[in-house]
């Protein structure tokens, strides 16, 4: 009998997982759709004497319209950090007690402010733009500009803050289980926390991909496969450090000729 209800969890434990996985897929297949069919309104682009996915140009748009932007913005870092973080959300639903209600509000609890906390990293880009044309800066001294920013953002991903930040971003999922009101508060303020840990491991990765156009879809995908696989694997430090050679040789190669 005992035999049998531990197959039983399993099973359920495993088929908990698997919808997990399933959600988080389809929702960040949804982010990545409004990307590529263009379902956010964008007024005023027509003016706009670039693309979008030119560097610069997307920012310069969104200091005219920073609310847009800031929508645009968290759309576009959600699908790129929801592969990554979809082994950490599964452990964090597998730890969770309750009902099934109540565990999906745990982890909706949990990705709301983690979501939140990077749309709010617009700023950045927004304030930027707003003292410097990005899009004027590529167009003269794109070479010097990418290599440069390659070049520090291979030098971080060799640093000892970027290891730090990396052994402890989507590794260690404690949830307590004590007192059902107590465990969505806390999920909310871990989703705040985790949010911040991944944006200290990442911020170089994002600040290169503004350089070279936030909404350039190669780019995307190429960072997007950067984050996922310098966390999911166990020789994440190995990738991030092959990562980080890559961009210095990449900066330097552009910077010299």
């Amino acid at each position: 009998m005992m035999s049998i209800n531990k197959q039983l969890f399993e099973y359920i434990r495993r088929r908990n997982i698997l919808s997990v996985t399933t959600v988080m897929g389809a929702v960040d297949v949804l982010l990545w759709l409004i990307i590529v069919q263009g379902w956010l309104p964008t007024p005023g682009m027509s003016q706009m004497t670039k693309p979008m996915w030119y560097p610069g140009v997307p920012e310069q748009w969104g200091t005219s319209h920073p609310a847009m932007f800031t929508l645009m913005w968290g759309v576009m870092m959600n699908a790129m950090m929801f592969p990554a973080m979809t082994p950490y959300v599964r452990e964090y639903y597998n730890q969770t007690e309750g009902s099934l209600v109540s565990r999906t509000l745990y982890i909706v609890g949990f990705l709301v402010p983690y979501s939140l906390v990077w749309t709010s990293t617009a700023i950045v880009p927004l304030t930027v733009a707003s003292i410097i044309d990005i899009s004027a800066l590529i167009s003269t001294h794109g070479s010097l500009v990418v290599g440069g920013v390659a070049v520090t953002a291979g030098i971080y991903q060799l640093s000892g803050i970027k290891r730090e930040s990396l052994m402890n971003c989507c590794v260690r999922c404690t949830v307590s289980n004590d007192v059902h009101s107590s465990i969505f508060l806390k999920s909310v303020r871990n989703g705040i926390k985790h949010g911040r840990s991944c944006i200290r491991c990442t911020w170089m990765i994002f600040t290169f991909l503004v350089i070279v156009g936030s909404m350039n879809q190669f780019w995307m995908l190429l960072l997007t496969m950067v984050v996922t696989i310098e966390r999911m694997n166990d020789w994440r430090l190995e990738i991030a450090t092959a990562i980080g050679v890559l961009g210095v040789i990449g900066g330097l190669v552009l910077l010299v000729f």
